[in-house]
């Protein structure tokens, strides 16, 4: 998980971590945890985080899946 850009995309959405917990219904160390052990992420915690950040299938995959994530967005 690319923890600075998850964090951005927070920003940019104008959500702190603490309401993002809120909306998802969980509480903030339920996020806090799985920024810190992305391995515990599932499918659907990624889903839910996805949809409420309003994330771009290319977003998805620089977010949650950095290692993943060889291109640019020059590239396309």
């Amino acid at each position: 998980m690319n923890i600075v850009l998850f964090k951005e995309y927070l920003e940019l959405r104008g959500m702190t971590i603490t309401e993002f917990a809120n909306a998802l219904g969980v509480k903030r160390s339920y996020v806090c945890a799985r920024m810190k052990y992305p391995d515990r992420l599932s499918i659907g915690d990624i889903m839910s985080m996805s949809r409420l950040l309003n994330l771009r299938p290319y977003e998805i995959t620089n977010v949650f899946f950095p290692e993943e994530a060889n291109f640019s967005l020059s590239d396309l």
